[in-house]
């Protein structure tokens, strides 16, 4: 989504955002905020992709008199949207526990982190690979917001039946699965191998189809050869930097870490660009994707920089500059120009005004020639 905020007030967006990351992600602890609130912001991640897509909340918020009210219930629905989600994997791979909501090592239930992870990245990444490399079809034929929630419960399903075909925890203990209810889906793939792929095929996703405007599939006139090549592009690029980051020897939570950095970094450069219309030449994609890495290392930087001085002791620290990039500074940034900006009206565009009732009489004769008739008016919102 193109955003239109001035470049003073979204400079006061990000520095709004730079304080809920160090509030949230550093004041409690850089460990304890990953191991409470990684789960919970990764299954958050695909409720942004409905608001900014397929609109959800967008109606209710545009009609109601109060908008900056109506986008915090939207938000704090959103939030309890994501506990549901958790809750339902916990149910999906362990024991239910309200408890593991806000703790890391509850009296009961499974705990959200690292256990909940795999099946949270396969539902979000699954839902952007339907969003953006296959363009919502065909879920856009839906009425909206109807066709998002369609999105995301095919999404869901995809991603449980991956997460039994694909995963394992052999690596863990029997014990500790006994102890913690985590059941062992018996798949080709280490559970802690899922997370990080996943992310390196995010990364493409938001640097072709967002960044760089869906070349080069942009220059394909046929919407199945078109989407054919996206995925084949998005896939085997991801694929193969998976591969070849393994094969540099680079550890999978470094690997997290540097692709959740790139998605942001991504992420942030195409707002600061004020796109609404993706990049015509060979020249300014490479500005953008030069923008783009200069962006990505600055905020790894700046995110290695915070872990040298914190203690982890149960998680590596790759982890934590993952989750902060991904879930907390992109996922931020799509909050500031996806559900933010509803709380209030685009320019010529008036909120409904209260009926008139006994003690407001509408005016007649002379007096009512000079209201303006009520406009029906329509908004698009276009997410990239």
């Amino acid at each position: 989504m193109r955003t239109t905020a001035r470049p003073a007030v979204l400079a006061c967006q990000l520095l709004a955002l730079t304080a809920a990351v160090a509030v949230l992600g550093v004041a409690p602890g850089e460990e304890r905020a990953l191991e409470t609130l990684g789960a919970l912001t990764t299954f958050w991640q695909p409720l942004q992709v409905l608001s900014g897509a397929y609109g959800a909340g967008e109606r209710w918020t545009r009609r109601s008199r109060r908008p900056a009210v109506a986008v915090l219930a939207t938000t704090i629905a959103f939030l309890a949207g994501a506990a549901v989600l958790v809750l339902a994997a916990q149910a999906i791979t362990g024991r239910v526990g309200l408890p593991a909501l806000f703790s890391a090592a509850p009296r009961t239930g499974l705990p959200t982190f690292p256990w909940l992870i795999p099946l949270g990245a396969l539902q979000f990444v699954i839902l952007l690979q339907i969003t953006m490399t296959c363009e919502g079809k065909p879920f856009t034929r839906l009425p909206r917001p109807w066709g998002g929630w369609t999105a995301l419960a095919a999404a869901s399903a995809l991603a449980v039946a991956a997460y039994f075909l694909l995963v394992n925890w052999d690596a863990v203990p029997a014990a500790t699965r006994a102890a913690t209810g985590l059941r062992n889906p018996d798949g080709p793939v280490p559970g802690n191998d899922v997370p990080a792929f996943l992310i390196v095929v995010a990364a493409w996703q938001v640097i072709s189809l967002n960044l760089l405007g869906g070349w080069p599939g942009t220059r394909v006139r046929s919407p199945a050869a078109r989407i054919l090549l996206n995925d084949i592009l998005v896939l085997a690029g991801g694929t193969a930097t998976y591969l070849a980051l393994q094969a540099a020897g680079v550890s999978l939570p470094d690997m997290a870490a540097l692709a959740g950095s790139t998605v942001a970094g991504s992420r942030l450069v195409a707002v600061l660009a004020f796109r609404d219309s993706r990049p015509a030449t060979t020249g300014a994609r490479l500005r953008l994707s030069s923008l783009a890495l200069l962006s990505s290392a600055a905020l790894w930087a700046v995110l290695l920089g915070v872990t040298s001085g914190a203690r982890f002791t149960q998680q590596p620290a790759g982890l934590w500059i993952a989750v902060m990039a991904l879930n907390f500074v992109s996922g931020g940034i799509s909050y500031l120009t996806d559900i933010l900006p509803r709380a209030r009206p685009p320019a010529g565009e008036e909120r409904p005004r209260p009926a008139a009732g006994p003690a407001q009489a509408a005016p007649t004769g002379a007096a009512s020639a000079s209201l303006p008739a009520p406009r029906r008016t329509s908004r698009h919102v276009t997410n990239r």
